[in-house]
């Protein structure tokens, strides 16, 4: 079976309710005084609406923040101080070459691989709203998988300029607030909804060419998708927007993170995603292991044993219920049943371990290069990247994500509640949790413009750390609140 191929090219229908929520975006980041960037942040609320579709890719619908994107990427560009800081980050950042490395291996992935083995392995493509596993050749999706690949690593570069700037700080901690925040208020507006018996009050704004699961209930409970197509899709970026809020607080003491972090906390365990869950449980695992070296090391926080003190609370109360009122649990022991202990029994979770299967084994048919970007849908990025990308793809991936791991180094600020260092851990925090529900349900290999927003951030503020510690005190006029040292890193 051929899947169709590329129609007449220059093909776009726009979407009227999807330019209204970009100009809405724009009003607000204008606002708050950066109408493009902090546009961006609170377009990746909306993983459901699209600015159009392009019916000369079949059908493809990019969605509003890849328009944010390539918008910021334009006013970059016309920055007169673009050359020196494209020079002063290619400079500083060896990430920036291995992110322009990954690009141009994708790009090549794409467009060699599926036609190198065509017909020598099996993908898994979309095809008329359903999944079919059929033999591996050139699609649609090689594409507009390396162009959304592309998009984000160019992100990257443009936030990583941003934050040379005396006011990158603040407008990129404020646009991870509202990320979050905009996240949780649709979700709170969906789940309302269906409350009141409304049903999804959010389908004027759903554009995107999307299988849409927004009005399914499991084990008597709504499940919440917020401004996303589906509850799992939902579930990871609010998990990423809890992360940042409680790394932040850890790290500020702010109240703002602090509720914004209970808020997410709350919508991911109503949501009914067992992606949300899984991801809770992993993140909860890493805190307490973190916990326990900083006790051992004998530096504990304040609020990392408040927080161990709510826990038995916690149970001690659920307890107690249980004993009292038995019935008033049902529900939730019900809904844990059905997304936990029968989810991996499901018709579902054994197809989606089919596919993680032969994606695994179009790795050995490619005898290790990869089955290319956009050739094949898995159900796990971690599985997503070794079969598209292969070995060496993989490798530069590693890479990535040990630079994003990395600690913030020893000038890391001191003084209490420093905001730079505050949304360094933040930043980190939000891309591991997002790549750890990714790797619970995503599909693609193409990490996302949240993950190169995080790496630049991260990246951008070790650096300026570690050129605090190694410059004197006084720092000249004309010289960037966050300096970038010579040496590359």
């Amino acid at each position: 079976m051929m899947l169709p191929t590329l129609r007449r090219a220059g093909e776009l229908e726009p979407s009227i309710p999807g330019l209204l929520v970009c100009a809405i975006l724009l009003l607000i980041g204008g606002w708050l005084g950066a109408p493009v960037l902090i546009g961006l942040f609170a377009s990746l609320a909306f993983g459901s609406t699209a600015f159009a579709t392009l019916t000369a890719l079949g059908g493809s619908s990019p969605l509003i923040y890849t328009l944010f994107a390539l918008a910021l990427i334009v006013v970059t560009l016309c920055r007169k101080s673009f050359a020196r800081d494209i020079g002063t980050v290619l400079g500083t950042h060896r990430s920036a070459w291995i992110v322009m490395g990954l690009v141009l291996y994708t790009f090549g992935s794409a467009i060699i691989l599926p036609r190198l083995f065509i017909g020598q392995t099996t993908a898994f493509v979309i095809y008329r709203g359903s999944i079919l596993e059929l033999p591996l050749q050139p699609t649609n999706g090689n594409i507009t998988q390396a162009a959304y690949f592309a998009v984000g690593a160019l992100t990257y570069f443009v936030f990583s300029m941003a934050l040379l700037r005396r006011d990158g700080l603040r407008v990129v901690t404020l646009g991870f607030f509202v990320y979050v925040g905009l996240n949780a208020l649709l979700g709170a507006l969906d789940l309302a909804g269906k409350l009141v018996g409304l049903g999804d009050i959010l389908i004027g704004i759903r554009t995107a060419n999307y299988a849409l699961l927004t009005e399914i209930s499991e084990g008597g409970f709504w499940r919440i998708v917020g401004g996303h197509p589906e509850a799992s899709s939902f579930a990871i970026f609010t998990i990423s927007g809890l992360a940042f809020c409680f790394a932040y607080w850890r790290a500020s003491g702010s109240r703002l993170a602090l509720a914004l972090g209970a808020t997410c906390l709350m919508l991911v365990m109503l949501s009914t995603s067992s992606t949300g869950y899984g991801a809770i449980a992993l993140l909860g695992a890493v805190f307490a292991i973190g916990s326990l070296r900083s006790m051992l090391r004998g530096r504990i926080l304040a609020r990392d044993l408040a927080i161990a003190a709510c826990v038995p609370i916690f149970l001690g109360l659920v307890a107690t219920i249980y004993v009292v009122h038995p019935k008033a649990v049902e529900p939730v022991i019900n809904l844990v049943d059905s997304t936990l202990i029968k989810k991996a029994e499901s018709q579902s979770a054994q197809e989606r371990a089919y596919w993680n299967a032969r994606s695994l084994s179009a790795l050995g048919d490619t005898m290790g290069l990869g089955i290319g970007l956009g050739s094949s849908r898995a159900s796990s990025w971690i599985i997503a990247v070794i079969s598209q990308l292969g070995v060496v793809g993989t490798l530069l991936m590693i890479a990535l994500l040990a630079a994003l791991l990395k600690g913030p180094g020893p000038g890391q600020p001191t003084a209490p509640g420093d905001e730079s260092l505050a949304l360094f851990k933040g930043a980190r925090a939000c891309a591991f949790a997002f790549l750890i529900g990714a790797s619970l349900s995503g599909g693609a290999a193409d990490p996302g413009v949240l993950f190169f927003i995080c790496l630049a951030v991260v990246v951008s503020l070790r650096r300026s750390f570690n050129a605090r510690l190694a410059r004197p005190a006084a720092r000249p006029r004309n010289e960037s609140v966050y300096p970038l040292p010579r040496t590359a890193g």
